[in-house]
């Protein structure tokens, strides 16, 4: 059920409908972190991120970027640290 929530929530952030995206990222983080799946937390928050930011809420955007931005670098996935970089400097 956590893959479709996320799935959900990835296909409405890429057609534009941000905040139910921003909905289905809070919950699929939520539900990722209390299932464990440590990597799936942190697409669910930068997706969150993202939409926040999309909805120029930059200063709400820096928590969850930031939070995404440890797991991947604390997993070594340094692409994704740099993509979550790119997302966290107008959010600072």
């Amino acid at each position: 059920m956590n893959c479709v929530l996320s799935a959900h929530a990835a296909l409405a952030e890429a057609e534009g409908r941000l905040d139910e995206a921003l909905a289905g990222y809070v919950e699929a983080a939520t539900r990722w972190r209390e299932f464990g799946n440590v990597v799936e937390e942190a697409h669910a928050q930068f997706g969150r991120g993202r939409c926040l930011l999309g909805r120029d809420r930059h200063e709400e955007a820096a928590k969850p970027l930031t939070a995404a931005r440890s797991i991947f670098e604390q997993l070594g996935a340094s692409p994704l640290v740099a993509e979550v970089d790119e997302h966290l400097a107008p959010a600072r």
